[in-house]
């Protein structure tokens, strides 16, 4: 099985484009415009935020939400710090994720969707 390290190349995607070419456009969300500098930026801040809050390399982080530029800032950053990523759709059943998300060793949980019972037993991010 391959190591959960830092990936063979030296820079992630978006720090290489954000030293390349910081001011240029990275992606557009509904109507904001953000730049490769700003992109990076705040996937550097969320991955910190990630680390203080115990996401380490090979951690499991659920992310569950609709698309937005949010979930991309957390899909990116959990990979940033190495944790294994498992975007969940939020139409799922309750009944459903009970059922799967134990056997998945998961740790963490970023929830944009409507709250879940509280029997799932997930450190929030």
């Amino acid at each position: 099985m391959a190591s959960l390290g830092h990936p063979p190349w030296e820079h992630w995607p978006w720090q290489y484009w954000a030293n390349l070419r910081p001011q240029a456009l990275a992606i557009r969300s509904g109507g904001q415009r953000i730049s490769w500098q700003q992109l990076a930026s705040d996937i550097n801040a969320l991955a910190a935020f990630f680390q203080q809050q115990g996401v380490v390399p090979g951690s499991g982080v659920a992310l569950r939400g609709k698309n937005s530029y949010t979930l991309l800032l957390a899909y990116l950053a959990a990979l940033q710090c190495a944790a294994r990523v498992l975007p969940l759709n939020p139409q799922l059943p309750d009944a459903l994720l009970a059922q799967r998300l134990p056997t998945l060793d998961i740790h963490f949980m970023l929830n944009l969707a409507t709250p879940l019972p509280p029997h799932f037993a997930f450190t929030p991010l």
